[in-house]
């Protein structure tokens, strides 16, 4: 007992390391959503690549473990752990990024499967993984929504009606996260931001479906439509050269 109280007081009175001094500079992650090159808007109608009208209301999705990797492959995770993609933000801070030349972004479109079946009423409004309004989440046990894309479509035969059926993507469960990676080339200086501008362009993950029959999925119910929307997420982002 007597040499356990002389070990707490030596760690008691031990100095605290100095913390390092950052030599980086901070970090955003710029997001652009679009709709076949044309900026996002839940006013807008657009066209499939059948002719077929649509509209978009709701349309986010989480992003986790952004990692820069080095120019020798190394990679190095940044501080933000999770951010939610909203149209309506495209700047979001994810941290300190050490100084040095960078070739790409490595990221999870989705999220870790401790983080999907954790409690969203523990965290503070604001935060990203509390409860969203319209909801990002199904209840505690199946998780998080990774992506939600709402909206309404003309299912005519023939293509030649109004957007008026209601469609819904709900894309989530443990087996569709995916992993993208962005082949990019850029730098981090000693104190200036370094920004990253991405893009998303929805018209492509929609080109990889049937519009007029493929108009529901929560994933658990329609999973090959899930999957193939999941699958499509690499091939839709891009960087923004604006």
């Amino acid at each position: 007992m007597i040499a356990t109280m002389l070990m707490c007081g030596c760690e008691k009175h031990r100095k605290s390391p100095k913390p390092a001094l950052d030599t980086g500079s901070p970090f955003h992650l710029a997001i652009r959503a679009t709709v076949a090159g044309a900026d996002l808007s839940y006013d807008s109608v657009y066209h499939s690549i059948t002719s077929r009208e649509f509209t978009i209301t709701d349309f986010r999705y989480y992003i986790s473990n952004v990692s820069a990797i080095r120019d020798d492959g190394t990679e190095r995770k940044l501080s933000c752990s999770v951010i939610l993609v909203d149209p309506h933000q495209r700047d979001y801070d994810l941290g300190m990024l050490p100084e040095g030349s960078y070739k790409g972004l490595r990221f999870t479109v989705g999220l870790d499967s401790a983080v999907n079946h954790g409690d969203p009423t523990v965290f503070e409004k604001g935060d990203p993984l509390a409860i969203q309004t319209p909801s990002m989440h199904w209840d505690w046990n199946s998780g998080y929504l990774f992506m939600k894309v709402e909206g309404n479509v003309d299912t005519t035969k023939r293509s030649a009606g109004a957007a008026v059926t209601e469609f819904f993507y709900h894309i989530g469960m443990d087996g569709m996260k995916r992993m993208i990676t962005i082949q990019t080339r850029f730098s981090a200086g000693k104190s200036l931001k370094t920004t990253v501008r991405l893009k998303f362009d929805l018209a492509k993950m929609l080109a990889m479906i049937d519009m007029q029959s493929d108009i529901s999925t929560h994933s658990f119910d329609n999973q090959p439509l899930a999957n193939r929307l999941a699958d499509s997420w690499q091939h839709a982002f891009s960087v923004n050269g604006k």
